[in-house]
This record gives C-alpha cells, structure tokens and sequence, in this order.
C-alpha cells in the first residue's frame, strides 16, 4: 500500500494559507503533513516570513483531525534531545497520538550551496550563534545518541544516559506520547557510511532527498538492506519514503513553460547552481503518464511513501489534481 502526505514549505505563507492547505489536504485524504525546520526563509531572509515548524504544528494539531503531522525534518543541532523529546510528546498528547517525527544529522555547512551567504543552512547558524560540528561521523554520532535518548525519553519512567555529546540523568518525559512503543521516528539521508547505518539501528521510517531517482533510491535500499542484516533487523519494519516535487502538465509544451515559470522565480537558487528542492532530479514534471511511470519505477525500487511537494503558487488546486489524476491510477 502506498502513502502520500504533503510537504507544505512555509517561506512567504501566513498561517491562514498553511491552516487552508492543511484542511483541503485532510478532506481529499492525504496521509501526513509537514513542515520544514528552517529558521528563516532563503535567499531573501529579511523579505519571505516563515514560520517555526513545532509551534506551526502544534497550531495545526487543534485545528485538525485526522491526518498526520511531522517536522520535515527536524535539524539535530537546533535543539537539545531532551527537550525535543519533551516537545514531542506533548504534540504527541495534543495531535491524539497523530505525530510523525522527522529529524536528520542536517546537512552539511560547507556544501556546495549550504556555504552560500544567502542559501541553506549556513546563514541560519551564524545568524543564531548555533555550534555546528562539521566531520560526518561526528553529526551522525550525534544523531544517533539524539534518538537513543529520545526514545528513552518517551518509553522509560526515569530514562538516563551518558554519551560523548548529550547526557540525561532521571530526565522525566511526562505525560508520555500516546502512540506505542512510541510515535514512528523517520531519519532523513542517505549517506552509506554512516547515516544508513543509523538508520538501521534505530529508524521506523527512511527518507530520501528530493534529489533522488528510482535507481538511487534502489541502490540505497540495498545498502540499508545490508545495514539490517547486520543489526539483525528486517529492513520491511522501516518504510521506505522519497520526497518529491511535483508539476503536472498536460503536454510537454506545458511542463516546458511551468518549470521555465518557476526557475523565474527561483532565479537566484539556480545563480549558485541550486536547483530549488521541488525541482530536482527526483521530481515528478509532466503529463499524467509521465508522473504515473515514475511513481511505478520508485515503487519498484522499494519506495512506499511519497511527501510530495508543489512549487506552483496555488496548492490547493494542485492538492486536487494530484489526488484525483494520479493517486487513483496507481
């Protein structure tokens, strides 16, 4: 069975818009909800609002009912483990047990792009005077000893622990989430050394980037596949999740003329050579037949829930034609 849930990027939206896009996506049937962790909006970070992704959740946790919601994902180095922990179960307790936890090593500060003054994550942790460790395997490590602490947090009644980054001692998380053992923890990136290899450990949900195609995410899934073998997990207890913008057209001469609309819009994305998230490789840009074919190849890989996101300014409309000329054909 497959899932589909909706990424809502905040940048330049009130919360009115995000509240309208939240409510259509629950009427038409949508899985899950989610938001970016970012902390101001790029390249333009004094011009686009954007809202704070757990508080904005939380808001949508009492207006909403049924449809799932999560931090899409959650940057380990923006707050201390066991007060996201804390965080979590109580939007946990608020939503009714409807939380999905995302969260991710984050990504690196030196990147391509991420070094950028004006892109990703860089101006963001000078900007709020966050320490960033920069070696791979230390951020993941770091993850790693973030989500043991976590899960301590939210099944155990006087949860410790010492690691080399974070140390709890009798850190009581209560009331405890609803959802059993726990709410589903997803692990965004794919990195083979080391973030696969957590996510074998400690995963009930894999995501990967926007950037991915059917064959990346195969290889991938083969990787973390050889990651549960030796953890002695079956790797069908993790749901395999891609996320993926989508620009549905009628014809090529359409799709042509949207994307070249929104690399309009995102001119100063594609001027450090970024493409904008919902634009990638992995994307979903043309006719119904196109999309359909697509979607059947990540599905052949292994993928079987889809966050999709949609750059085109009315969102709710799109919200609509995915749901009724894709979703259905399946």
């Amino acid at each position: 069975m497959l899932d589909f849930g909706i990424c809502i990027p905040q940048e330049g939206l009130s919360f009115k818009t995000i509240e309208e896009i939240a409510f259509a996506s629950e009427k038409i049937g949508y899985s899950s909800i989610w938001l970016y962790d970012h902390l101001f909006s790029f390249p333009n970070p004094d011009k686009e609002p954007l809202l704070e992704c757990w508080t904005t959740l939380t808001a949508l946790a009492s207006k909403t009912k049924r449809i799932r919601l999560g931090p899409f994902v959650l940057n380990n180095q923006f707050r201390y483990p066991s007060i996201v922990a804390k965080m979590a179960a109580s939007l946990d307790v608020i939503c009714n047990g409807r939380l999905e936890f995302g969260i991710g090593a984050g990504a690196r500060k030196s990147g391509r792009a991420l070094g950028h003054t004006l892109l990703g994550y860089k101006p963001e942790y000078k900007a709020y005077g966050i320490h960033y460790p920069e070696d791979t395997p230390s951020r993941v490590k770091c993850l790693g000893e973030s989500i043991k602490i976590i899960k301590k947090m939210w099944t155990e009644n006087i949860p410790s622990f010492r690691g080399d980054f974070f140390t709890i001692d009798g850190a009581i998380c209560n009331p405890k989430p609803i959802q059993k053992p726990h709410p589903p923890i997803m692990i965004g990136g794919a990195g083979e050394r080391y973030t696969l290899k957590v996510v074998a450990e400690l995963a009930d949900i894999s995501n990967f980037p926007w950037s991915f195609s059917p064959e990346e995410c195969e290889r991938k899934i083969r990787v973390l596949n050889k990651y549960c073998k030796q953890t002695k997990r079956d790797i069908d207890d993790i749901k395999k999740s891609v996320s993926i913008g989508v620009v549905l057209a009628k014809s090529k001469t359409e799709a042509d003329k949207k994307v070249n609309s929104l690399k309009r819009k995102y001119q100063p994305w594609y001027e450090v050579n970024y493409p904008p998230y919902e634009l990638r490789q992995g994307s979903l840009i043309g006719s119904q037949r196109e999309c359909i074919q697509k979607i059947e190849a990540f599905k052949k890989a292994g993928v079987s829930y889809f966050i999709v996101s949609f750059p085109e300014k009315d969102k709710i409309e799109s919200l609509y034609t995915f749901s009724e000329k894709i979703i259905p054909n399946i």
